[in-house]
C-alpha cells in the first residue's frame, strides 16, 4: 500500500513538472513573440511616410492633413504608434476628419503596406443654399446647406441673389450636419427652385419661413413681389397655378405685383402696389 502510494505521488510530482516547464516554455514563448511585435510595430520601414489626398475642392489640404498627421503621431494604449501602417485606423481618422470638417460627404480611406502610405478620397458636400437664422432686421446668422437640407459651415454675410437664401425667423436652433428644414419644406423649396430655372418670371427665389408656425411660408421674386404658400400643400400644384396666374390673368401688370397668395388651392388671391 505504502509502494503505490510513492508511485502516485511520483507520477503527480512528474506530471506537476511537466505542467510547469509547460507554463515556462508559453511565458518565455509570449515574451518572445511580444519582443518581436514589438519590434516590427516601431520598425521606421513600416511607418506610413506618405499621404495622399485626393478630391479636395474647398478645404485647404494642409488643415486636414495636419489632422491626420496629429492622430498618428498618437499612441495606442499609450505604447504603440498609430503611424504603424498596420495600426493606423482608418475608421477613426475618417470620425475624426468628419467631425473637424463637417463639410466633408464622404470619405473613403485606403492603405498602401509597401512602402506604406494613406489614400483619402474625399467628396466634399455641395453648396445648394445659404440658410440665415434671422435674429432682427440688422442681425443674422447665416450657413452653407447642401441639397439634402444639412448645414455644414458658417457663411459669410452676403447680398444679391445669385446663390438662393433661406431666411428662418423662427426661435427653432439647429446643428451643424443636421436639417433646419422640415422634409415638406425642403421638397417645396426644390420644385421653386426648378421653377426658378424653368420660367422666366420666377428668378431670384428667397425663401422666408414665419417666427409663429411652419403652416405657412413665402417666397420673394428678384421683381420684388411674394407668393404665401400652404407648407401642407402639393408644391407641383402650387406651382402650375403660380405660373397660370401670371401669364393668363396677370400678365403686364406683374411690375406693379405686390403679392399671390395660393393658400387656398385653386382659389388664387393677388394684390398689386398702391
Amino acid at each position: 500500500m505504502h509502494y503505490r502510494r510513492a508511485i502516485f505521488l511520483s507520477k503527480r510530482r512528474t506530471q506537476g513538472l511537466k505542467m510547469l516547464k509547460g507554463g515556462v516554455y508559453v511565458f518565455l514563448l509570449f515574451i518572445f513573440l511580444l519582443v518581436v511585435s514589438t519590434y516590427v510595430i516601431f520598425l521606421d520601414k513600416l511607418q506610413i511616410g506618405n499621404i495622399v489626398f485626393r478630391g479636395l475642392e474647398n478645404i485647404e489640404e494642409g488643415e486636414i492633413r495636419k489632422n491626420v498627421e496629429a492622430l498618428l503621431k498618437e499612441r495606442l494604449f499609450f505604447i504603440f504608434p498609430k503611424s504603424n501602417v498596420f495600426l493606423a485606423g482608418g475608421e477613426e481618422i475618417e470620425n475624426r476628419l468628419r467631425k473637424t470638417f463637417p463639410r466633408i460627404d464622404f470619405i473613403d480611406i485606403n492603405k498602401d503596406f509597401f512602402p506604406p502610405a494613406l489614400f483619402l478620397d474625399i467628396k466634399e458636400r455641395s453648396l445648394w443654399a445659404i440658410w440665415c437664422r434671422v435674429y432682427s432686421e440688422l442681425a443674422e446668422e447665416c450657413y452653407y446647406m447642401d441639397e439634402e437640407g444639412i448645414i455644414f459651415g458658417r457663411s459669410p454675410q452676403f447680398s444679391g441673389t445669385l446663390i438662393t437664401k433661406i431666411k428662418d425667423f423662427s426661435s427653432t436652433t439647429s446643428s451643424l450636419l443636421s436639417s433646419p428644414l422640415l422634409a415638406r419644406e425642403l421638397h417645396s423649396i426644390k420644385v421653386f427652385k426648378e421653377g426658378e430655372n424653368a420660367f422666366q418670371e420666377l428668378r431670384g427665389l428667397q425663401f422666408m419661413f414665419d417666427e409663429r408656425n411652419r403652416d405657412s411660408f413665402e417666397i420673394e421674386t428678384l421683381e420684388g413681389w411674394r407668393v404665401i404658400l400652404d407648407s401642407d400643400a402639393d408644391p407641383e400644384e402650387s406651382l402650375a397655378n403660380l405660373m397660370l396666374s401670371l401669364r393668363e390673368q396677370i400678365k403686364e401688370q406683374r411690375i406693379k405685383l405686390d403679392y399671390i397668395d395660393l393658400r387656398l388651392g385653386n382659389k388664387i388671391f393677388y394684390k398689386f402696389r398702391d
